[in-house]
């Protein structure tokens, strides 16, 4: 099977049930899906929030004189959004259970300062480099600003 960081990271986090608790299933890769119906439509749909974006924003191989050693550096973007009355205390918790997650093993180490196996990828170390927090505004009257933690991971990992 071939090793794709992305796949292995939403897999990682869609297996604790803290951070499920609080998402469900909306743990998504790249982009989230976007509601079809009209605003006002949106308090009956099924919930769209609170929910979580990941993203390998960069990736470099490690090289030496003789060519690649097959280890890579990546930067992963892990975004954790709410919205709503609760929108700023639900990307807090999701951004907490995100950086305290254990992909599902209770006596695994946490995301922040992982090592070990994911997926199919042998994780030399996962470490929180970087956090923002930020809102992005309704785009009609009726909604409310959307609430954003961007947590940034440098992992490290074998091809």
């Amino acid at each position: 099977m071939a090793q794709d960081l992305e796949v292995n990271f939403v897999g990682f986090l869609k297996a604790d049930p803290a951070l499920g608790a609080l998402v469900g299933t909306r743990i998504y890769s790249e982009f989230s899906p976007q509601p079809a119906t009209a605003p006002t439509a949106l308090q009956t749909a099924a919930p769209l929030y609170p929910r979580v974006v990941v993203q390998v924003v960069s990736a470099s191989q490690e090289y030496h004189l003789g060519g690649p050693i097959g280890m890579v550096h990546a930067r992963v973007q892990v975004s954790c959004l709410g919205r709503g009355p609760s929108g700023k205390a639900d990307a807090v918790a999701v951004a907490l259970a995100v950086k305290n997650s254990q992909g599902g093993n209770p006596t695994g180490p946490k995301l922040d300062g992982f090592h070990g196996t994911m997926g199919d990828m042998n994780v030399q170390k996962a470490a929180l480099t970087d956090r923002r927090r930020s809102a992005e505004g309704p785009t009609h009257a009726d909604e409310t600003p959307v609430r954003r933690i961007d947590l940034d991971f440098a992992i490290t990992y074998y091809e």
